[in-house]
């Protein structure tokens, strides 16, 4: 059965015996094989994956949805105890990612660089374009800007410390979960903006997104910026959502009181049938 487990997001849901921290991820079970999407800050979701009677010992590949530490520095712990074949990441993933405020700057990257992974015999898989990872499911990636209200914070910047830019979050990629009567899309973070996304990858495929899974980066926007979203998902003709991590829960709430959209809060060791 298809299936994505969610081995670590910032919350617990009734499995109290997890360990949480402020990052996501997730367990892709698609036709009988086992992906990883992100592993966390520190790889304590290797943990919660053994509370939940799950051996990640066989898995082959992981995908990192961009690379903010919370999405991804818990590889170095997972590269200490198991091996993988591949990485899947976007363009720029090797950029260092910091946030500045004010006149300080704080490392949000990846903790490690391309000589970490060939040292680990890991192969990269750098995406630019749509790409099948197995049959019906996809790596998708190079989202446009299509709504205003957007807009990616400008705290948010890359590159060396001499040369800082604002991010764009090029290195951003999602997945889709191909059904017969629509698509699933799960996202780590959604920066380029969720609604974005879906619009997107819509103009990508015959079918069109009507569930999503994810973080989506609302937890810190105005009841506006909120009230857009809601009213645009439903104009996209979303039917279930499955926020977590990033999301907050505002966004959940509202979508529960003004829409019919099946509006889920899911946490640390909870199950989502594909």
């Amino acid at each position: 059965m298809d299936k994505c487990t969610i081995l670590l997001e910032n919350s617990r849901s009734e499995l109290l015996s997890t360990q949480i921290e402020h990052g996501l991820s997730l367990l892709i079970e698609v036709n009988n094989k086992k992906l990883i999407f992100d592993v966390g800050s520190t790889g304590i979701f290797y943990n919660n994956a053994k509370l939940m009677n799950i051996k990640l010992n066989d898995i082959q590949s992981i995908i990192l949805s961009h690379s903010h530490y919370d999405h991804c520095s818990g590889l170095l712990s997972y590269l200490e105890k198991e091996r993988i074949e591949n990485l899947y990441v976007g363009k720029d993933f090797f950029k260092p990612k910091y946030a500045l405020n004010d006149s300080t700057i704080t490392y949000l990257g990846c903790g490690f660089d391309k000589k970490y992974l060939e040292n680990n015999k890991v192969k990269i898989h750098e995406i630019n374009t749509l790409f099948e990872i197995e049959e019906s499911l996809y790596i998708v990636t190079n989202f446009k800007q299509h709504y205003e209200h957007e807009q990616i914070p400008q705290r948010f910047v890359h590159g060396e410390l001499s040369n800082l830019e604002k991010d764009s979050f090029s290195d951003e990629v999602a997945l889709i979960k191909k059904r017969k009567d629509g698509l699933t899309l799960i996202v780590g973070c959604a920066h380029r903006g969720i609604l974005s996304i879906i619009k997107s990858i819509n103009a990508l495929f015959e079918l069109d997104i009507d569930t999503v899974i994810g973080g989506v980066h609302l937890k810190d926007v105005s009841t506006q910026h909120l009230e857009k979203t809601n009213k645009e998902l439903i104009n996209l003709g979303i039917k279930k959502t499955y926020f977590c991590h990033c999301s907050g829960k505002r966004i959940t709430e509202h979508l529960r009181q003004n829409s019919s959209i099946e509006a889920n809060q899911v946490a640390t060791g909870d199950i989502i049938l594909l």
